[in-house]
């Protein structure tokens, strides 16, 4: 259907995917404009594919492995690494590509480091899991708001 190249459209899209009419989403964990992975919709035929978000490695974050959530027009989701801390990211960015937004950069503390798994969303809230940080420096369970704000 569609072979990535190691270029602008990504490579390694280790997480699932997302289906929304004839189209589907994901996350391909490297590649891109930059090299730090890439957010791809595809036509399920194949055609149209497109890249919504090149990641650069710095405050929008770096390696997208966990996945995308979909609520309207809106694609949720996390990158593993940098942020404004170094240690990931919490994302929003629209189906056509516009508004790409970072919701939360984690800090390595309470809230949690390197969130490589898929988020889930019930209502406003998106929650997911870090791998490390916490107070035990062993993971958390997190939880942001759509609008940024952590619970």
């Amino acid at each position: 259907m569609y072979n990535f190249t190691n270029g602008y459209d990504g490579a390694a899209p280790v997480a699932g995917l997302i289906l929304c009419g004839n189209t589907l989403y994901g996350t391909a964990s490297y590649g891109g404009s930059s090299g730090y992975g890439t957010v791809f919709a595809v036509n399920t035929n194949g055609m149209c594919f497109t890249n919504l978000h090149s990641f650069t490695g710095g405050n929008d974050g770096a390696y997208p492995v966990g996945g995308l959530v979909l609520s309207g027009n809106t694609l949720y989701g996390t990158a593993e690494n940098a942020g404004s801390s170094g240690v990931g990211t919490v994302f929003d960015v629209q189906t056509d590509g516009t508004a790409f937004t970072i919701l939360y950069s984690f800090t390595n503390g309470s809230d949690g480091a390197i969130s490589d798994g898929r988020l889930i969303l019930s209502g406003n809230t998106l929650y997911g899991t870090a791998e490390y940080g916490g107070s035990s420096g062993d993971g958390t369970v997190f939880a942001v708001n759509t609008d940024g704000n952590r619970i």
